[in-house]
């Protein structure tokens, strides 16, 4: 969870940046890790989770949501404090 900033190289966050004609808005980011040797950044993040990540992927949608309503109910930085470096691949859950 973030409150403003660059894009950090990110397309799509570029895109509403020029869209909103600034970059003071609160975000939400999901990390999909580093791209395997030979695959390009844009072509690893929109490409489907392999069978053994879903679990992964799960978890983190189900993070990303309880972050969302945290966030909701008791602002941004309740919600960075509990949410932000959680590492889901040790703890297996929020």
């Amino acid at each position: 969870l973030r409150r403003g900033g660059s894009a950090g190289g990110q397309k799509g966050v570029r895109s509403i940046i020029e869209q909103l004609g600034t970059d003071r808005f609160d975000r939400l980011r999901i990390g999909v890790g580093r791209p395997p040797a030979g695959w390009d950044a844009a072509s690893w993040v929109l490409s489907k989770f392999a069978p053994e990540d879903r679990p992964l992927a799960q978890r983190a949608a189900e993070a990303a949501a309880e972050a969302v309503r945290v966030w909701e109910a008791e602002g941004l930085e309740a919600a960075q404090q509990r949410f932000n470096g959680l590492d889901l691949r040790e703890s297996g859950g929020p």
